[in-house]
């Protein structure tokens, strides 16, 4: 039960052996709008964070410390006074107690809201996508027609909030009951828009070559479906 969606993040550590480390988490409950706002709140954390920043491969930062920073920003957010302890997983965790090689791919996990996928190894900008290991159809709440997402599609902040929430219809009635949740969610995705590269298929499937095989480069509906609306 719940709304079941991943996280993988990919960042410099201090270690001799290994240059960069996957930080994996399971979060029960995160789909939509608060995964963009989790997401902003790491990115924003990072912004400002200096010696244990992910970003610079002179960091003070070993693995065990990055999985433990990643679990609070997904467990803690101040600014929107959100406190979820509950149902967070440490796949990396799972990993070394089950000796489970599938514990980080993303492939074999129990989703339902998609996986937010975060490289901070690009650049002066960390790089972001959201993706869903499956084929699925979604009705957006003020959307007139279901979107059909083919699997290991990329999509940005913005494409993969409109899968439930139609920003372009809400956003001109102020009198809709999603209108400020939405609002507030909008000005989240710009934050992420100025502040992150946007992840492509190619640089996933960098990162998942294994996945690139099942995927139809032609199929491109539900990107045009989204993005036809030319949302502000």
């Amino acid at each position: 039960m719940g709304q079941r969606h991943q996280i993988f993040a990919k960042g410099f550590i201090n270690e001799k052996t290994e240059k960069t480390h996957v930080v994996g988490l399971h979060h029960q409950w995160l789909y939509g709008g608060t995964a963009i706002a989790s997401l902003k709140n790491v990115v924003e954390f990072i912004k400002k964070n200096e010696s244990n920043n992910p970003m610079k491969k002179n960091n003070y930062l070993y693995k065990e410390d990055f999985e433990k920073l990643m679990n609070m920003l997904y467990t803690l957010n101040p600014k929107k006074g959100y406190f979820y302890s509950r149902g967070l997983i440490s796949l990396n965790k799972e990993a070394k107690e089950y000796n489970d090689l599938n514990s980080l791919e993303p492939e074999y996990q129990d989703c339902n809201d998609g996986q937010t996928f975060i490289d901070f190894t690009v650049g002066k900008k960390p790089m972001v996508g959201f993706v869903f290991p499956f084929n699925t159809e979604m009705e957006p709440e003020g959307g007139k027609k279901e979107l059909q997402i083919q699997k290991w599609r990329v999509l940005s902040p913005r494409e993969y909030v409109n899968l439930y929430y139609d920003l372009g219809t809400i956003l001109q009635d102020k009198k809709h009951e999603w209108y400020s949740f939405v609002k507030e969610v909008e000005s989240e995705i710009k934050y992420l828009e100025r502040n992150t590269l946007q992840m492509t298929q190619e640089d996933f499937f960098k990162l998942y070559p294994q996945y690139e095989s099942c995927f139809d480069y032609m199929k491109k509906e539900v990107l045009e479906v989204i993005n036809e609306k030319k949302l502000a």
